[in-house]
């Protein structure tokens, strides 16, 4: 969050408490399906950009306040709000991909890269190229750069059994998430328990 990591088992969430659990993609297990490749392909007419900084200019607060408006849940104020809060200086290797059309910023998603690991930290879109399913394609074009350039793990953050709006993050590909064990101290198979697997 902004400059500070942190990990939790619950989090607050509209009505109360839920509990929530970490999720990873082991990207050598991830394989493109069908549904992937229909997603990319519908958005081949879309310029890809890839910023090895965080990138942040005018158009994008613009278009990230009317993704903003457009959602049902709570999200942050602004994006300089959100991943430099009051300071001036990254403290992580963020960087971000940003799609276009022609000179029209489309969506842009955020993520930090590490040695082995990327974790995805915001994905906004226009309210008018929602039919695109840009967030999910984001997801991918992540995924996309995190393969090519060697990375093995993929972190999307966290899901919980009683939050439905999370679910997406599990039906990206269901045989490479793995989910944490805060007992047993280790990563094992989202396929493994059936009953949190949600829409995978």
């Amino acid at each position: 969050m902004v400059h500070r990591m942190f990990t939790a088992d619950q989090i607050y969430y509209q009505d109360g408490m839920h509990d929530i659990i970490w999720i990873r993609l082991d990207l050598e297990k991830f394989e493109w399906t069908s549904s992937h490749k229909k997603l990319l392909k519908a958005i081949k007419n879309l310029s890809l950009i890839h910023h090895n900084f965080c990138f942040i200019e005018p158009q994008c607060e613009q278009v990230y306040e009317l993704y903003r408006q457009s959602v049902s849940f709570d999200a942050p104020i602004s994006i300089n709000d959100f991943l430099y809060g009051s300071h001036f200086h990254m403290e992580f290797n963020t960087q971000s991909l940003s799609l276009y059309n022609g000179q029209e910023l489309v969506g842009r998603g955020y993520f930090d890269i590490g040695h082995q690991s990327a974790a995805g930290i915001m994905n906004f879109y226009h309210p008018q190229y929602k039919k695109y399913s840009i967030g999910r394609v984001l997801f991918l074009l992540k995924i996309q750069h995190c393969i090519s350039n060697g990375i093995r793990y993929f972190y999307p953050g966290y899901i919980s059994p009683t939050v439905p709006n999370f679910d997406y993050k599990t039906s990206i590909h269901s045989p490479s998430t793995e989910m944490y064990d805060f007992e047993a101290d280790e990563w094992i198979p989202m396929m493994s328990k059936p009953n949190l697997k949600s829409n995978c």
